[in-house]
């Protein structure tokens, strides 16, 4: 027969254990020490995101510069620095946020070592990308760069799922010891570890399918045939006054996959990518099916940047521009995960674009109006409301 104290003592053991899952602060003997410990966490993920690592060209085992770009400053960040700063999104405390970032830090990342620096030297001099070369390199780092901040982060969260482990067992023993419980081990389900756990098992396939894209395409990085990957680049003389670099999920029939994105400032406009693993082609191509004019192509760059990727750089003065109240819909729209690119966006960041592309796609008479031309041109234009 169960003793009537221990089984008290057992559910009150219980109760303490299901508490700490579902607030895991309470695994911190205070609330000082709970955001002492969040900004040391914060703290230390921006030092080791500057700490050198090992260089990401296959075979290399020497260690990286501590600032690779994706988008050099001198290059795609250039023309849109304002007193030397771009704006950039960034989220602290769970509140995404315009931040000034200085020219020669955005878009910088632990990726090569010195010697293999130098394979970008060709467009990074030139500040253009003009051959197929340069594309395969920019798309190479492009990739580095999303594959280093996948690992960081899921190193990251594996270090924060260890130490609430290592409290939660701690703390769990000696409330045993207090209550005179015996126990060997406790399991859990559908509590706020699980769901970390969870991730950590999600961003563990995402970074063997970053990796798998690395491989196909590196190739084409060393000249030795060419690129795994399909999809489409061109460029347009269209400046768009952004530059973003960056994975999204896209959707197939029969699976959802990874597809890199860039926008890519040039001299003469703007050099745009869009690139996945094999199979992609025909959804490519659908997505990108109207690249050629001029206010679809605003649109889908813009739902890039707010539903594709948060890794883009934008001038300062363009995004000021925008009213405040539609710069929060906007980063609250950046905020919804179940939103995709095919998704749409009801606006505007580039007002003035869509003004001078809107004037082009349908000219004051005597010129002929199409009904349809002069709907979608009218929705376009309500988007700067």
């Amino acid at each position: 027969m169960t003793d009537p104290a221990k089984a008290r003592a057992a559910l009150q053991l219980i109760e303490y254990i299901s508490d700490r899952l579902t607030q895991t602060r309470l695994l911190f003997a205070s609330d000082a020490e709970h955001k002492k410990a969040f900004h040391g966490e914060a703290a230390q993920a921006v030092r080791d995101w500057r700490r050198s690592a090992v260089c990401m060209f296959p075979g290399c085992a020497e260690r990286t510069i501590v600032a690779s770009h994706t988008l050099q400053r001198a290059g795609p960040i250039s023309p849109l620095l304002e007193d030397d700063h771009v704006l950039t999104p960034r989220s602290y405390k769970g509140r995404l946020s315009m931040v000034k970032i200085g020219g020669a830090e955005a878009s910088t990342f632990p990726g090569y070592c010195a010697g293999h620096e130098n394979a970008f030297s060709s467009f990074e001099r030139g500040r253009t990308i003009r051959s197929e070369t340069d594309l395969a390199l920019q798309i190479f780092r492009s990739l580095c760069r999303e594959i280093r901040r996948k690992e960081f982060d899921l190193a990251r969260l594996e270090t924060r799922v260890a130490d609430l482990h290592a409290r939660l067992s701690r703390d769990v023993e000696h409330e045993a010891r207090r209550l005179g419980v015996e126990f060997s081990t406790f399991t859990y389900e559908g509590m706020h570890l699980n769901l970390a756990e969870d991730y950590i098992e999600e961003a563990g396939r995402t970074l063997a399918e970053l990796r798998a894209l690395h491989a196909a395409h590196y190739p084409a990085v060393e000249r030795s045939g060419p690129t795994g990957l399909e999809g489409i680049a061109f460029e347009i003389e269209l400046p768009f006054p952004v530059a973003l670099s960056g994975m999204t999920d896209l959707h197939l029939p029969d699976r959802t996959v990874m597809c890199l994105l860039g926008v890519i400032p040039q001299d003469a406009g703007t050099l745009i990518f869009m690139v996945g693993p094999p199979g992609s082609q025909d959804r490519i191509n659908g997505h990108l099916e109207h690249k050629t004019a001029r206010l679809p192509l605003i649109d889908t760059i813009e739902r890039w940047m707010i539903r594709g990727t948060d890794h883009w750089f934008i001038k300062p003065s363009v995004w000021r521009a925008i009213p405040a109240a539609r710069q929060r819909a906007l980063l609250a729209e950046m905020q919804k995960a179940d939103h995709s690119i095919a998704t749409p966006l009801t606006l505007s960041i580039f007002d003035d674009m869509r003004r001078e592309a809107a004037a082009v796609a349908f000219p004051p008479p005597p010129a002929v109006r199409s009904p349809l031309v002069e709907a979608y041109v009218a929705e376009q234009l309500n988007r700067i409301c």
